[in-house]
């Protein structure tokens, strides 16, 4: 108990003495803001990710515009919590108000310590606030408050002494500080952010659509699915027995590619209807800009009544983390609508600083939210390369039928499935797998992941009879398709396309690619496909036989003591882009970008329609005319035609 009561009073004594101005506390309000989002700034510009490699001056606007609306927001609240003081005379009381607004100060610190902390133990040991579990995180809460009661008795002090020196000043030296601040805060949150972005407004043109009733469309997607593993394209395992039927009745592309490795580019480039060369978006970190962020297939479909929602995985393929704007109404569990302060922000400052802005909340909300068991900080890191867990996939299903039964107006859901995702599968029958242990999968693993595509064609087969039952099949587009092969291999991928009334059933044996899925959509909706997708319509004859583009990360390498997945600096003039194949005919070729060396090969099972074949010359000169058409330089590729 007396150890108990000195402690109070080492807290307790700074505030009884506490003798500190209204401008002192404006003063280490400001200061502490300031270095708060230099101190985010310093870390979320040098780490890998997209932001690295935006131009300084939309850097230096990102931190101007962040740190100003930090100090602003401070400030107010210093100054609305020293309101009262001014209507009282007690000392004592005065200075239990000065106390409660020195709170904001001791606040700003305490958060900038712990990130700080947080992100030293995590780069060096491996350990942080993301991995701490059960009673660990309420220990490393009361460790947090215990700094903060520390912080708080060392800005007293500072308080103190600031005051004497600022008292000692002449009335209008006075003066001086408060003005300053307010004018640094003033000019931060007027300067026109990010002149160089587009502001928040539809791009879109909306024209008549030729179709009284729109549908409800459901994009599904499944995490890096061959082709050649399922049966619907004869393979060796009856992996996908529902999906062979549904294709009895649908529109099937027999030859089909993504435009991206990973799950992030892939989406991107499937929902924009853009080739990543153009977005740059390919890589986890990656996101959006400029006009790029407002031109996608759900902007489009918003403005013509469509309710949109994204069901994936908020960690790493999420449309708000990619910056998709006016896009989805709701993304896995979150809305911009539901959520003011975002949704402003974003009108105020699109772009780099919006995307900053966000970055800097989550960072820390995320933590805090974990730490006082809020909810759990997702490890993106453990989630992409160990999968520990099986994923939320059945629950995804659930919330688009909950979606369904719920709008009157049209819906459009995209929906990634992540059982397939792996390194390891969870599938709750194990088929392929039986009799093996799921915890040791080992040189079995191919197994549970045939279980885990079989899984996912009964949950498919669950949504198409819900579907049925309701009477909804004939209001309904129904897409299946994969975002990237399994390993990232040149191979085919499933698609198959169920339109209302068994519309346009068929094979297209031309290769295709996803980003065709966009334009197929708008023509059977009889919207105008605009310029700036590249894709062809499915659905329209005609369609031309053309170079297929596939934009890749580099290969990575793994650390052999921490076993941390390393990948090459992202640097000129590829940056984050690692590799770039082409598919032509029934033949890819490929260009590793860091070590200037080709591949090729034959996909596996392709049956295309295609003229001559290509030599390698005519690959490389197609990937270089790709890479200049959307501003690379292509110098140190020329060498490679010799």
């Amino acid at each position: 108990m007396h150890t108990l009561r000195k402690q109070l009073n080492t807290v307790l004594d700074p505030v009884k003495r506490l003798a500190i101005s209204p401008p002192v506390l404006l003063l280490l309000t400001t200061t502490l803001a300031l270095l708060y989002t230099l101190s985010e700034g310093i870390f979320l510009f040098t780490r890998p990710s997209f932001l690295r490699t935006v131009p300084f001056a939309e850097k230096l606007e990102a931190l101007s515009a962040t740190s100003a609306l930090l100090v602003l927001a401070g400030v107010l609240a210093v100054v609305i919590l020293l309101i009262p003081g001014f209507f009282v005379k007690n000392p004592s009381a005065r200075r239990v108000i000065a106390a409660v607004a020195l709170l904001v100060p001791t606040l700003i610190i305490t958060a900038l310590l712990l990130l700080l902390v947080d992100n030293f133990t995590y780069t060096v040991f491996r350990f942080g606030i993301v991995s701490t579990q059960g009673a660990w995180r309420t220990i490393y809460a009361l460790i947090l408050v215990v700094v903060a009661l520390y912080l708080f008795t060392r800005l007293a002090d500072l308080g103190n002494l600031l005051t004497v020196f600022f008292n000692r000043l002449n009335p209008r030296a006075r003066l001086i500080l408060p003005a300053a601040i307010i004018l640094l805060a003033g000019l931060g949150v007027l300067l026109p952010a990010n002149l160089s972005q587009v502001k928040n407004e539809t791009l879109v043109q909306r024209t008549a659509s030729s179709r009284n009733q729109l549908p409800d469309i459901l994009l599904i997607t499944v995490d890096g699915v061959n082709a050649e593993y399922t049966s619907v394209y004869s393979g060796e395992r009856d992996t996908t027995p529902f999906l062979s039927e549904l294709a009895t009745h649908s529109l099937v592309g027999l030859n089909h590619f993504s435009n991206a490795q990973g799950t992030i580019g892939s989406l991107t480039s499937l929902l924009t209807g853009k080739y990543p060369a153009e977005t740059r978006v390919i890589y986890s970190s990656d996101m959006l800009r400029a006009t790029d962020a407002y031109l996608h297939l759900p902007g489009i479909l918003k403005s013509y009544g469509y309710y949109t929602a994204q069901f994936s995985n908020a960690v790493y393929a999420d449309a708000y983390k990619t910056n998709f704007q006016n896009a989805f109404d709701e993304a896995n569990g979150r809305s911009m609508s539901k959520h003011p302060v975002t949704r402003l922000l974003t009108s105020l400052y699109p772009g780099v600083t919006s995307i900053f802005q966000q970055e800097v909340i989550e960072r820390i909300t995320d933590r805090l939210g974990h730490l006082l068991h809020i909810r759990d900080m997702a490890n993106p890191y453990q989630q992409v390369t160990e999968a520990p867990t099986k994923f939320d996939d059945e629950e995804k299903i659930e919330r688009t039928i909950s979606l369904l039964e719920g709008k009157r107006e049209p819906v459009f859901i995209h929906l990634h499935w992540m059982g397939t995702h792996g390194p390891n599968y969870f599938p709750d029958q194990q088929v392929f797998s039986a009799g093996l242990a799921s915890d040791d999968q080992g040189s079995n693993k191919q197994l549970f992941y045939y279980d885990s595509i079989l899984e996912f064609d009964k949950e498919i087969s669950g949504l198409y009879q819900y579907l049925l039952e309701h009477n909804r099949l004939d209001h309904t587009i129904l897409i299946v398709t994969s975002d990237h092969s399994q390993k990232w291999t040149n191979s085919r991928l499933p698609l198959i396309v169920h339109f209302p009334e068994n519309e346009h059933t068929g094979e297209v044996l031309n290769n295709t690619e996803n980003i065709d899925i966009a334009p197929t959509l708008l023509d059977y909706l009889g919207i105008n496909q605009p310029d700036w997708m590249p894709g062809q319509s499915l659905v329209t004859p005609g369609y031309q036989s053309h170079p297929i583009f596939t934009a890749k990360i580099p290969k990575s390498t793994k650390d052999p003591a921490t076993g941390k997945v390393v990948y090459p600096e992202s640097k000129p003039p590829f940056y984050q882009f690692g590799r770039i194949s082409v598919v032509w005919c029934d033949q890819w070729f490929e260009i590793d970008l860091n070590e200037l060396t080709l591949s090729s090969g034959q996909v596996v099972g392709s049956d295309t329609k295609c003229s001559a074949r290509i030599s390698k010359t005519e690959a490389i000169d197609m990937i270089i005319k790709h890479m200049e058409e959307h501003g690379f330089d292509t110098m140190s590729l020329v060498p490679m035609r010799k």
